[in-house]
Formats: structure tokens, sequence, C-alpha cells
């Protein structure tokens, strides 16, 4: 109806010249008014604008826009006569229109964008540091980027260990004043020192976990500690794996990850849960297809940073896995849904999405998946092959036959059809309507990634090794198309892959 009413208001045509004769008359008036009055004033420029505004006092616009006219022939940067003629300012110069700056600001980023600047707030930087810049990181002196509530928290370790202060095996920090109550067999549990059933009980809800620390990983779990401990080691246990996929060490922090204690939390997590404040840490969809998965929407709190300004969110997207001891059907696939997930954790380090996430802050908008993952130079295949690999494919410590849990894969793949054709595979379009499909692919590109480890192909492996030269050099582009290029070996030799599998 409104649509209606609004077309049937613009058809109606105006009355004839009633209307448009008089104004071109006042106006022919007012200019010649102000011709007259700007020649009995000159060129005192002060005089002018008080001409100006004595023309406006008296609704005669056309009259004062012809006196700031004239000011701008002596003053060109007259601020306020510039502004009187809706002229804008921009780059050290004026433009009479907005479309004449508009038509001047993309010559201008097109030639920016040529040498590689693109424009932040009033500045041009390299493109590169953009989204750092988006989401309020600092420069280092070595120019790195770190977050505020990493410099931050640097600083209060510091001053901690100035300070006398020790910290638990839960890598809680505790106060000079308060270290007798270790004497007493308490723990520090948030804000509280507990028993260890008390602690055990406040640490198993989501955002109050423990954070177990291992060599490489360390692991914020709501399960018992003694579980939390044995993911942890599953976790440092694939780290030589995911360096020899992957070509590169972590420098920096350890890599957290999430291991919870039941399907419901690993559902509420995933999801959400309104009723238990529990945001939304997935935006592709693709919990539902195994017991492992990557929370590529989570964002930690908020770090309040330089007071007076707007706090910043911390970007946590990291493996989200489960392990339920509770359960005697569940209980023991947690070893492999935590090796799953750490090495998400992993890979998330090496090849970040920061354009995607910077996107999200500084628009304030939700995590667009097909952004954040196009962004990557691992290929999506890899991302989940690898993940795969290293909870089911990799050797194993069994003296007389180590490659026991490969040979069990291999199996189980094989049982539901066997790998697919590679073309339709390594294209790896997950649906996440299609949950069951879904997970078969992930087990297939895990399939996938132990011929390209283990497969000893030729081409294969000069493929592999020319992308993690190119994922260590760190220009995405050239890794982008060492990744493409790997995924072709793999299809020329598909061949070797099927008899390697035995198919």
């Amino acid at each position: 109806m409104i649509t209606t009413i609004l077309f049937t208001t613009l058809s109606v045509a105006p009355p004839a010249a009633s209307v448009a004769t008089p104004i071109a008359i006042v106006s022919q008036d007012e200019k010649a008014e102000a011709a007259e009055r700007i020649a009995a004033v000159g060129d005192d420029v002060d005089k002018l604008m008080e001409l100006a505004q004595e023309f406006k006092d008296a609704d005669k616009d056309e009259a004062a826009r012809e006196v700031y006219r004239k000011v701008i022939t002596i003053d060109a940067d007259h601020h306020d006569a510039r502004k009187g003629l809706r002229h804008h300012s921009y780059d050290d110069q004026w433009f009479e229109s907005y479309a004449e700056l508009s038509r001047y600001k993309r010559e201008e980023a097109k030639r920016m964008k040529e040498k590689g600047l693109v424009r932040f707030k009033d500045d041009w930087v390299p493109e590169g540091d953009l989204p750092f810049l988006q989401m309020g990181w600092i420069r280092q002196d070595d120019d790195s980027w770190e977050h505020p509530a990493t410099i931050a928290r640097q600083a209060q370790l510091e001053r901690y260990e100035a300070e006398g202060w020790l910290m638990q095996t839960d890598l809680v920090w505790v106060p000079p004043d308060e270290q007798h109550k270790w004497q007493e067999g308490l723990i520090k549990a948030g804000d509280e020192w507990m028993t260890n059933e008390a602690a055990a009980e406040f640490h198993s809800h989501i955002g109050q976990w423990w954070t177990i620390p291992g060599q490489h990983f360390i692991a914020a779990t709501t399960t018992a500690w003694n579980t939390g401990a044995a993911a942890v080691a599953n976790a440092d246990s694939i780290y030589g794996e995911m360096v020899r996929i992957f070509g590169k060490q972590i420098e920096g922090e350890k890599l957290e990850f999430l291991v919870l204690n039941s399907l419901e939390q690993y559902n509420n997590m995933a999801g959400g849960n309104q009723e238990l404040q529990i945001p939304t840490s997935e935006a592709s969809g693709f919990s539902s297809m195994h017991y492992a998965f990557f929370a590529d929407a989570l964002f930690d709190g908020f770090f309040t940073g330089v007071e007076g300004e707007a706090p910043i969110p911390v970007y946590k997207g990291t493996g989200v896995a489960y392990w339920d001891t509770n359960d005697p059907a569940l209980a023991p696939w947690g070893p492999f849904s935590v090796r799953n997930a750490a090495a998400h954790a992993y890979m998330e380090r090496i090849d970040p999405s920061w354009g995607a996430v910077a996107q999200v802050l500084a628009n304030q908008q939700q995590l667009q998946p097909n952004v954040f993952w196009s962004e990557k130079s691992i290929p999506l295949w890899l991302r989940y092959g690898a993940a795969a690999y290293v909870e089911r494919y990799m050797k194993g410590q069994n003296d007389g036959n180590p490659w026991e849990l490969r040979d069990w894969a291999i199996e189980m793949v094989a049982g539901k059809g066997g790998v697919r054709a590679l073309e339709q595979l390594l294209a790896f379009e997950l649906d996440p309507a299609n949950a069951e499909e879904g997970g078969k692919m992930m087990m297939e590109a895990g399939a996938v990634v132990s011929f390209m480890m283990d497969g000893d192909c030729a081409p294969v492996r000069q493929a592999h090794a020319a992308f993690k030269a190119a994922l260590r050099s760190g220009d995405s582009a050239k890794a982008k198309e060492a990744g493409a290029a790997l995924t072709q070996a793999l299809i020329d030799n598909e061949a070797q892959l099927k008899t390697y599998l035995g198919q």
C-alpha cells in the first residue's frame, strides 16, 4: 500500500509555471541586488561576509551565494564561504559538488590500490595492515602486530613475577598474601579458594573451564582434571605431525583449544544457549558432521584497552572437542576428538583469516563463512584432511604394528564405499544440511592426506614440498597457487592413491 501511494504521488505533474516563474524572477532580483552591493563593498572579505550574513538573515539565499562566490575569487580557501556554497573539502582541495568529490575519490582509490594502499580513516595504509588496524592491534618494533590484550597480559605477567606471585598448575596466578591457602590444600577457582571437589564442580561449566598447559597446547576444559591432562597429552602428540604436514613451527604463545565434558555442552558451544548465556561460536555449521569442530565465530570477552576507548573483542577461533568419560559408548572417542580439535588450533594459528575477522569488528556484523574460508591459504580439503589424519591415520606407538590405527581407518572408509573420485572430493563442498555425507568426506580427505604423507608418490611429494615452502614464505597468493598445484598432483595420481588404499 505504501509503495502504491508513493508512485501515485510521484506521477502527479506539478501545476503549470505558477510556481517556477516567480522563483526565477526573485532569483534575478537577488542577483542584481547582490551585484550592486558587492561592487559597493569591494574586495574587503570581512565586509563581504557580513553582507552575506545580512542576505541570509533576510532569506535571500541566492544573493548570499553570489557574495560567497565573490569571496572565493579573493580567498580561494575561505572556509565559511566554501561551506556557504556547500563545497566539500578533501585532500587539501575544494569540490563544488558531491558527485565531483566522489569521482575524485574513486580515481584516488584506484591510484592508491596500484601502490598497494587502502584508506583507513584519514590515512592511506598498506593493504596488509588494514585488518590489524581495523581490529585495534598495535604494531611492534619488529613490525609484527599484537592485540592490546596480549601486550597487557604480558605486562601483567611481568608484574606478577616481580611481585612474587606464583602460578597454579592451571595457569591461575596467586598473590603472596594468599599463597598460604595452598598449604591448606585448597585451589583458587575464580575469585574463591575451594576444595578439589568444589573446584572440579566450578570448572565443569562452559566459560569456567580449567586451563591445563602442555608442551605445545593448552586445554581449556570442563572435564575432570585427569581427563584434561590426557587431552593435552593427546594434543601434544600431534604437533610433530602437523609440522610435517605444513612445515611451520609455532612461535609465541601455546595453542589453546576447548575440550568439553559432554555432547550437550558441545552442542551448546556450537549453536549457543540463550538461557545459559552462551553465544554461538560457529558460523559455518560443520559441527554436526563430526565430534570435533572449528569455532570460527568465537570471540572471548572484551579488552577494555585505553580508558575512554571502546572495548576490543579478542578473536579466539579454535578447535572444540568433547570427551564424555561418563558414557561408556562415547568415552573411547574422546582422544580422537581431541586430536582433531587440536589440529584446527594449529592450522588457524599458521593460516588465520584476519581480513574476515576485521570485517566483523569494523562493521559489527556476523562472520561470513564464505569470506572467512576464501581467505585461507590452506585448501579446505587439506584443512579437514589434516585434522582427520592426526585423528586416525598417523603412525602410532604400537611396536607390533605402528600403523594399526591407519589400517583401521582405511578399513572404515572402505566399508562406507571408499574414497570417491578425487576431483569431486577435493572440491570439498561441505553441506551443513547433510551431516553424514560431510563426515564421510572429512574421513576420506584424511585418507588422501595419509597417501600424501606416507604413500611415497614422487609427483605428490614434490608438490607437497613446494606447498610447504610457499606457506612458509608468508605469501598468500603463492601459497594458494601451490595448494592448487598440490590438489592437481593428487588428482593426476588418483590411480596410485587407490592402490595405496587397496581400492
